[in-house]
């Protein structure tokens, strides 16, 4: 009779093969992973509790990404990054399978090439803008859209933008802010402070104006090719943040549609940012040049 192997598990029961190391942060890990049923590329994000994680905090860091596994179910969109797998592994890990977006974050291709030409900035920030569309019409809001989470693709003639990473993600509705108030600590701070809405620093429930101010700091940035609030420290950066003074825009949008638009999604009083969606890619998308008179 044969012995019984003793040969360690394959990692995620043999169905992925680990290519390289892309990302890591936190409790997570990203990895360039292929599917050996088919060959296919994809990123494999992991999250490992220790025993010691597990009763310190570290389980309302698992239940975080358990619930991206049921976000990211909901979200089918172009421009939304597909969730393809899931599931627990050996050792206390779990895992969330995604497709592969070949490209650079928006980060790196600001960081590479300065403020992009006005129609290709503004087609962009119009994918992700409906991208966000469809997430808040599931009632879920990103909580921490930056350029590091907006990977730039091309794939054929023209660049495009794909929303990535809602491992932050919260909910809208009263009863899945319940839901969420008992993963989040009370008064925890979510995002990154530079794109973060004043709300979200003063550790107050997400909302869709939330993700709203973090996009159209991410636009004037496209357009400028510098932060639209910056500091020369994380303490600066929010101390502006939660002033009174308003976003600064460009000058050379000044007295049209659009500048009137990113006035209001950029409002430091979240009550102040009424502008619908709708509104927005209409200018976006049928506002013609930054030097013309469509969009004033």
């Amino acid at each position: 009779m044969l012995a019984p192997s003793t040969s360690p598990p394959a990692p995620f029961g043999g169905a992925y093969e680990i290519l390289a190391e892309i990302g890591a942060g936190g409790f997570g890990r990203v990895y360039k992973a292929r599917r050996r049923a088919t060959g296919q590329i994809v990123a494999l994000k992991t999250l490992r509790l220790d025993d010691a994680e597990r009763h310190v905090g570290g389980e309302r860091h698992a239940d975080r990404f358990r619930r991206e596994t049921a976000l990211y179910a909901d979200l089918v969109h172009p421009n939304i990054v597909r969730l393809l797998d899931s599931g627990e592994a050996e050792g206390g890990v779990v895992y969330l399978v995604f497709e592969f977006v070949p490209g650079r974050t928006l980060r790196d291709v600001l960081t590479a090439e300065g403020a992009l030409p006005w129609r290709e900035a503004t087609r962009l920030m119009a994918q992700v803008l409906d991208a966000l569309a469809c997430a808040h019409a599931h009632g879920v809001v990103h909580r921490d859209l930056k350029p590091e989470n907006i990977m730039i693709t091309q794939t054929g003639a023209r660049r495009n933008a794909v929303v990535l990473d809602f491992g932050l993600a919260g909910f809208t509705t009263e009863r899945a802010r319940a839901e969420g108030s008992r993963i989040t600590s009370t008064q925890e701070m979510m995002g990154t402070p530079c794109y973060a809405a004043p709300e979200q620093l003063r550790g107050e429930p997400p909302s869709d104006r939330s993700d709203l101010y973090s996009w159209g700091l991410i636009f004037i940035e496209s357009l400028t090719g510098e932060p639209a609030v910056g500091g020369a420290s994380p303490q600066e950066v929010i101390h502006r943040q939660l002033g009174l003074d308003p976003v600064s825009l460009p000058v050379w949008l000044r007295n049209r549609r659009l500048r009137r638009l990113l006035e209001a999604v950029t409002a430091k009083r979240v009550e102040r940012r009424t502008v619908r969606v709708e509104e927005i890619l209409d200018a976006l998308e049928g506002g013609g040049t930054a030097s013309g008179s469509r969009i004033s």
